[in-house]
């Protein structure tokens, strides 16, 4: 794998993030709103993500952390073009190593089982991940 720079800072565009979601099959970019995307990245704990050599994201993970006990992912996503480059790993890695001092916690989509299998995440038998979103 090409070593890319991973950056660990909200210095980046809301519109980048849309085009990043699209471009993996999260819905249309007329779903999204540059606003709603701004106060996500406000609202995120940590943000790593990497670019390409001209400058177009290619993969991120967010983070929710108190910084002291729990951590969550709550999303790890790399253009479907750059997956299965070992850039997902290495962003899992670089935020795991930056909150090795709390418990941290991923959930999946049962076809993305493999890809936590493999960066060390188990599946816990005693925990149940429910959901839910008011509109």
């Amino acid at each position: 794998m090409k070593k890319y720079k991973i950056y660990n800072d909200k210095n980046i565009e809301p519109k980048e993030i849309i085009e990043l979601y699209t471009s993996a099959g999260w819905g249309k970019k007329d779903e999204y709103d540059e606003h709603s995307i701004r106060l996500m990245i406000f609202n995120t704990s940590s943000i790593f993500y990497c670019k390409n050599e001209k400058g177009i994201l290619i993969g991120m993970v967010r983070i929710f952390s108190d910084f002291v006990v729990t951590t969550y992912i709550a999303e790890i996503i790399v253009r479907p073009e750059y997956q299965k480059n070992g850039i997902g790993r290495y962003l899992i890695e670089t935020a795991i190593s930056h909150f090795k001092s709390t418990g941290i916690y991923l959930d999946t989509l049962p076809e993305s089982e493999g890809f936590a299998d493999a960066c060390g995440f188990k599946k816990q038998k005693n925990m149940s991940v429910y959901s839910k979103r008011s509109n």
